[in-house]
């Protein structure tokens, strides 16, 4: 999983809001259970308050909160 969060990171080991909506877009998460609207909520959820990206361990509890929210849909 590291890897993937690095590609879509650019190598950095932090990934902005656009790297992951590309993230979950390209991997076909979003349907009518999760939308676009959905990745954004999720990533400003898991990320530090007054920072504009995520960590490794933040996309971690991102996939945790897309799987809940997939599940209870």
């Amino acid at each position: 999983m590291q890897d993937i969060f690095k590609s879509f990171a650019a190598g950095k080991t932090e990934m902005e809001s656009k790297q992951f909506q590309k993230l979950v877009k390209e991997c076909k998460l979003i349907d009518k259970k999760f939308t676009q609207n959905d990745v954004d909520i999720v990533f400003s959820k898991v990320k530090v308050k007054g920072l504009k990206t995520i960590t490794f361990g933040d996309f971690e509890n991102a996939l945790a909160e897309i799987a809940k929210k997939k599940r209870n849909n």
